[in-house]
């Protein structure tokens, strides 16, 4: 990692701490937002902030962030969100998270596993939330580096508490499809037309018992879509937000804003304390620069869920 707190181990992992500090308790009564969002980079000077404020008027919580374009590893402070981020040695690929008020202060743990993976672990009045950033090779990848992603995404969510409530964010560059087979893992509002890269999707949710959110929930095109072709004409919902099939019935609606409200109580974790204190030197997202993929609203790029 980059400036950042390392495990003994060195294995870009930073364990929780041996004893929770004690503090305020932020009482979440209402609803909490998780997302998903492909900003293609957060390298350039002032998207970290754009992103954040992008992020406190859409009320998003907990963020899940691909092609962020960061080199290595950290864990720092981007005006009132914690932001983790792991990368490569390029400014290529690269996946973020970013935790707003009170989930800020509730980071027990969090480990970089690639530079498309993510995973970090919160604690909440009833339990633990582990959440895992996750950004696919695209479908004309070669089978190796799929085959890697998937079978590292495997691992992961392996090492998590079953005790644990799971969300997954991320672009897996496939669409749903409209088909189940009866595993549970797509609901009736599924889209596209399924290739190999939405078998794998499919394939892993069903080994796992997890179900992708956003199927279940009847929404516009225009506010599914979260990838348009440089053509203007081809679109496709690739970016999901995915869970544990036992919590589907926590995720309440998935508007344009897909929003999950979870009604968990943060705590204050130490780890998060340490990271409060650190700054960063880059800073906010494409939220403000124009591409030719972008000419839709930032509402419908992103993908998020809500949990009650």
């Amino acid at each position: 990692m980059t400036g950042g707190t390392q495990s003994s181990t060195g294995d870009g992992s930073i364990p929780m701490p041996p004893a929770r500090t004690t503090g305020p308790v932020a009482d979440l009564h209402c609803k909490m937002r998780v997302a998903t969002w492909n900003v293609m980079s957060l390298s350039g000077t002032g998207y970290q902030k754009a992103l954040v404020c992008e992020l406190a008027r859409l009320n998003i919580s907990i963020a899940g962030i691909t092609e962020a374009r960061l080199p290595g590893s950290d864990c720092c402070r981007v005006d009132s969100a914690l932001m983790l981020h792991s990368g490569g040695d390029q400014h290529t690929n690269g996946v973020a998270l970013l935790a707003r008020p009170p989930f800020d202060k509730a980071l027990t743990s969090w480990k970089r596993i690639s530079d498309r993976l993510l995973l970090a672990r919160f604690v909440h009045k009833h339990g633990h939330l582990s959440v895992i950033v996750a950004y696919a090779p695209t479908e004309p990848s070669g089978t190796d580096d799929k085959d890697l992603f998937y079978n590292q995404l495997s691992a992961v969510i392996q090492t998590i508490s079953p005790h644990d409530s799971v969300t997954i964010l991320g672009d897996f560059n496939a669409v749903s499809g409209i088909h189940d087979n009866g595993c549970n893992v797509v609901g009736p509002f599924g889209s596209g037309s399924p290739n190999d890269n939405s078998d794998r999707l499919v394939s892993y949710c069903s080994m796992h018992d997890l179900t992708i959110t956003g199927s279940w929930f009847r929404r516009l095109n225009i506010h599914r879509h979260t990838w348009i072709s440089h053509d203007g004409v081809t679109k496709k919902e690739v970016d999901h937000i995915l869970t544990r099939s036992r919590d589907k019935s926590l995720f309440l609606s998935s508007e344009h804003v897909v929003a999950p409200k979870l009604r968990l109580t943060p705590t204050t974790s130490l780890l998060s304390r340490k990271c409060a204190s650190r700054p960063t030197n880059q800073e906010s997202s494409r939220a403000q620069q124009g591409s030719s993929i972008q000419h839709v609203s930032c509402r419908s790029l992103l993908s998020s869920c809500g949990i009650t």
